[in-house]
């Protein structure tokens, strides 16, 4: 319960009403509990102390303006922002704010094609050589080269088989805007293939 401390003491004739205005105009109360305050008292927030206790508040209690599943709530340095969900993007973050941004190559195989033995190519995208031959030739050697040279001259995998009847194969990453080659001896019932990483 709340209690109220007189502001001062009065004397015990000649009272004046300006010392009854000052009696309780200096009064302080204390004690106050959550029974003490109406309902509709309607306190400001500037007389609300700052929570800064943890486990104070549940997340569940926190509120943006027509949130909705998927948003994304982030600090821009002096305030929360909601950031509306963009299904298919990532959230970039960096000095700047955050934001919805597209991957810059797509996750996605595309289409094999068909490539030249010893040939240059340039890759559009990201991708990967995948390269085999018959070496019923006698010793062969099968070859992958990738760089930003044209021609590329460094040798990412190498293969060389002793001589014997057998098959032998190479796959490589080939970044966007690098050049490749595969070079064998042999490709009468080989392929070199190019599979791109997106379209």
């Amino acid at each position: 319960m709340a209690v109220i401390v007189k502001g001062g003491t009065l004397p015990d004739t000649g009272v004046t009403k300006n010392e009854v205005y000052a009696l309780v105009d200096n009064a302080t109360v204390s004690s106050i509990v959550n029974a003490d305050i109406d309902a509709g008292a309607a306190i400001a927030d500037t007389k609300l102390a700052t929570i800064s206790t943890a486990g104070k508040v549940n997340t569940t209690a926190l509120v943006t303006t027509s949130q909705a599943a998927g948003d994304v709530m982030y600090n821009d340095g002096t305030n929360w922002v909601r950031l509306t969900k963009d299904a298919g993007k990532y959230l970039k973050s960096g000095a700047s704010a955050a934001s919805w941004d597209t991957p810059a190559t797509s996750t996605t195989l595309g289409t094999w094609a068909s490539r030249s033995n010893d040939s240059v190519y340039q890759a559009a995208t990201d991708g990967f050589v995948v390269a085999y031959c018959n070496t019923s030739q006698g010793k062969q050697t099968l070859i992958g080269f990738t760089d930003s040279s044209n021609p590329p001259t460094t040798a990412r995998c190498i293969v060389r088989n002793s001589g014997d009847a057998e098959h032998m194969s190479i796959m490589f990453p080939v970044r966007k805007g690098d050049y490749y080659k595969a070079t064998g001896s042999y490709f009468s019932t080989g392929a070199i293939n190019w599979i791109p990483l997106g379209t």
